[in-house]
């Protein structure tokens, strides 16, 4: 178990009380583990005098392929920007070039302080920026599994839902799901899925052996929120837009378990 012991720093702790802390900041196994102590030992030792530490910083929107693009496509409008520059120049992409890219941005990420980043890529070899994230070799491969099961969702509005307007019967959707490397699993629902019920799936994922598990919600893809049973007969606000029924929240968290299960990690075979 590795640890880290950064000294006599100005702890920025952003926490519900935005308490700033001048103290030792011990980190253990990659994780937090006390704040302004004193007097503790670590595997490494960081002098944090006359440092302010923060918290990493989360990049919210990126695009690693794109990092090397810069100063290509500078002073055109948006689409002729996209057209004449960015597209053509992302299909042009090699393994190499794309794995330059990501691995340029992400130690310019690093850099700047961000620990945590979205980043959105292109259609052409984008496994390799997760090999890049994952700090694999070129030549090493990725598993990637796809899932997708086609939805056909029963409108049915709640007593608030205004008289005259009208709705399809049905509702053609989806629920889709990928994993990367046996170790990541993203699953697409039709909608907004309730705290709770984002729970189970995430615990699911977490039972079925994934170090990671996330839910990507459609909004524009159906109308309204996807409540528990509970919090749909609560009258509340979501409630009151949730246009599928009390018993959707539990059938499409069933169609997240199902794609989980399809996702599975297979255990490596044991080298003889």
């Amino acid at each position: 178990m590795s640890s880290v012991l950064i000294k006599n720093g100005t702890l920025v702790t952003m926490d519900d009380r935005n308490s700033i802390v001048r103290g030792d900041l011990l980190v253990r196994d990659q994780r937090i583990a006390e704040i302004g102590g004193a007097g503790q030992t670590a595997d490494t030792v960081i002098d944090g005098d006359g440092c302010v530490v923060i918290p990493g910083f989360v990049q919210t929107h990126i695009h690693l392929c794109q990092t090397i693009f810069r100063g290509a496509a500078d002073d055109l409008a948006l689409i002729d920007w996209l057209k004449l520059r960015v597209w053509p120049m992302e299909a042009a992409h090699s393994t190499a070039s794309i794995r330059a890219s990501a691995r340029l941005g992400i130690a310019e990420l690093i850099k700047g302080g961000t620990t945590c980043a979205l980043t959105m890529e292109t259609v052409n070899h984008t496994a390799e920026v997760f090999k890049v994230v994952l700090m694999t070799k070129s030549q090493d491969s990725v598993a990637i599994k796809f899932t997708r099961t086609p939805l056909a969702l029963k409108f049915v509005p709640p007593a608030s839902f205004p008289p005259g307007i009208p709705y399809p019967p049905t509702w053609d959707s989806e629920v889709s799901g990928v994993s990367f490397d046996n170790r990541f699993a993203f699953v697409t629902i039709p909608g907004e899925l309730s705290s709770i019920l984002n729970l189970q799936v995430k615990e699911r994922g977490k039972m079925l052996g994934f170090e990671k598990t996330f839910l990507l919600g459609l909004t524009n893809d159906a109308v309204g929120y996807i409540l528990s049973e509970d919090e749909y007969r609560h009258k509340t606000y979501e409630s009151t837009i949730s246009l599928f029924g009390p018993n959707f929240g539990s059938f499409i968290t069933n169609e997240a378990f199902a794609s989980l299960e399809k996702l599975r990690p297979v255990p490596a075979p044991e080298k003889k």
